[in-house]
């Protein structure tokens, strides 16, 4: 934890050692991926923990004062939010697929 907090200190305090970091994590990426053989190989993973909660308890409580006296209610509305514009978009994606997947009425003939 100690060395963690340590690098993210330098690479804040540096901007040299940030993007020597960055281009040598590109590169061996880079790298890695050009030695792969074959195709993609997908492997079953277990069940992770929840990835919104994450989101949720990460990004959503800065926007809510500490002191606030509805910081439930706040906290709920935020995630609705949240939930209602994921779901709009998510519903364009699949109009928006359907729409072109959907053969014209021109090729529906022949």
């Amino acid at each position: 934890m100690q060395s963690s907090v340590g690098l993210a200190a330098l690479l804040y305090a540096s901007a040299l050692a940030f993007e020597t970091l960055k281009y040598v994590g590109l590169l061996y990426t880079a790298w890695k991926t050009l030695r792969e053989q074959g195709g993609l190989h997908v492997r079953e993973q277990s069940v992770g923990r929840p990835k919104p909660s994450i989101f949720f308890f990460a990004f959503l409580p800065q926007f809510v004062a500490a002191d606030a006296p509805d910081r439930l209610a706040r906290m709920l509305a935020l995630s609705s939010v949240f939930m209602l514009m994921t779901f709009v978009v998510f519903v364009g994606y699949g109009l928006f697929a359907a729409s072109i997947r959907r053969p014209s009425s021109r090729d529906r003939r022949s």
